[in-house]
């Protein structure tokens, strides 16, 4: 975390490493959501920065490495994939 924007609770102090799924959320969730990088809305999928909602961000662990925690979510759509199967 860099900094807070407007309406953020500061829930994550500045310095804090965290992940989240990959989409922004229009008018905090009320006008759905855009996929980063799949909407024109919502770009920046392989910025080295990107902005997210507080609300979908979760803290990542000081032992986990930055290489596994920028893998969160195409982990997850694996997983979702294998007990799918």
């Amino acid at each position: 975390v860099i900094g807070h924007g407007p309406g953020c609770s500061d829930q994550f102090p500045v310095g804090t490493r965290v992940t989240s799924i990959p989409i922004r959320l229009v008018d905090g969730g009320a006008g759905g959501a855009r996929i980063i990088g799949q909407h024109p809305d919502a770009k920046g999928s392989f910025g080295e920065l990107v902005v997210v909602a507080e609300v979908i961000a979760r803290p990542v662990s000081a032992d986990v490495h930055c290489d596994a925690a920028a893998l969160v979510d195409a982990f997850a759509v694996g997983e979702f994939y294998v007990r799918s199967a």
